[in-house]
């Protein structure tokens, strides 16, 4: 019986130091991404104050967590990430960014857009050719769900970018 309380204490010990939790800053990464929707899209001022914590044990805080390989936590303003991984922590962010440029959205609206930003694939012709009108923006995001790539970058970048009464009109249902 002492071993296996032993055992069970040395392997909780061990766990809790494979976790961490690290400014956002510390991830070049992130600040790289940031600074290429800022661009693309609307400047949003660089989360800092936004921790980055890897290890499982952070997913059992979080709702629905335990199935997740990354999530944002906006109650306690943090990325939580299984192992060091760029791709989740670029998604997460992504979510992040839409948070801060236009307001918390619904998962099913948010995370098709979340995975558009995450990829760093280059669109800038389509959106150097595309002009926004509030009726063809309401007409585009309603076919969003058909959209190639390129097309979701550049309603995203519209979407951002149009007056916030526009943006408040479009449905999210």
């Amino acid at each position: 019986m002492k071993r296996v309380i032993v055992l069970i204490f040395s392997l909780g010990f061990a766990y809790g130091l494979s976790a961490e939790c690290k400014k956002l800053q510390a991830y070049p990464e992130g600040r790289k991404a940031w600074a290429r929707w800022n661009t693309q899209f609307s400047t949003v001022l660089y989360p800092e104050k936004t921790q980055v914590c890897i290890g499982r044990q952070y997913f059992y805080e979080i709702k629905g967590g335990a199935g997740m390989a990354s999530a944002l936590d906006r109650q306690k303003g943090r990325i939580v990430l299984r192992h060091t991984n760029t791709a989740q922590l670029r998604h997460e962010l992504a979510h992040l960014y839409l948070d801060l440029a236009w307001k918390v959205l619904p998962y099913r609206v948010s995370e098709p857009f979340a995975r558009v930003l995450e990829q760093p694939k280059d669109c800038s012709l389509a959106l150097a050719q595309h002009d926004q009108q509030a009726v063809e923006l309401q007409a585009r995001w309603r076919q969003r769900h058909t959209a190639n790539f390129c097309e979701m970058v550049t309603l995203l970048r519209d979407v951002l970018r149009a007056p916030l009464p526009v943006r408040e009109a479009l449905p999210l249902g």
